[in-house]
């Protein structure tokens, strides 16, 4: 499902600016009550520096994600650890654009496995995350899904 032609996804690096908007977005929506800190976005988590994936309309956030870039057994990897839409622009196809995007990304920058990380209460996360081809890797209180990538040689 193609996004809305006045919404721009971009990835970005670390601003403030854009993640307080983005965090703005979570704490209105229906799960605020349940939020933990880390489930916030910030400048940096586990001591990397945290990288944006926006959608923005032309007055407005409207999504976003947050994702790393750790190493894992000499592998760089993505691991999305935030991934937010607007109520009320749900079922449009933005997160679904962020996931490409951000998978772009990783292609561009030969990485070649996304990690998603969701807590297994938020069924529509797990249920997207299945419909953009990520297979789940571990499952406990929260879920690890991982897709896998084809690099050009």
């Amino acid at each position: 499902m193609p996004v809305h032609p006045q919404i721009a996804v971009r990835i970005l690096p670390f601003e403030k600016k854009l993640a307080d908007a983005l965090n703005q977005l979570v704490e209105n929506g229906s799960l605020a009550a349940d939020l933990k800190p880390y489930q916030l976005v910030s400048d940096r988590h586990e001591g990397l520096p945290t990288m944006l994936c926006v959608c923005q309309s032309t007055r407005e956030v409207v999504g976003g994600a947050s994702f790393v870039m750790p190493e894992y057994e000499a592998q760089k990897v993505i691991e999305i650890l935030t991934l937010y839409v607007d109520q009320g622009h749900r079922r449009q196809g933005i997160a679904e654009s962020m996931i490409r995007e951000i998978g772009a990304y990783a292609k561009q920058n030969s990485i070649a496995n996304l990690y998603g990380i969701t807590d297994t209460r938020f069924a529509g996360a797990s249920e997207l995350y299945s419909k953009c081809g990520f297979a789940v890797e571990l499952e406990g209180t929260y879920m690890v899904l991982r897709k896998a990538l084809t690099l050009s040689p």
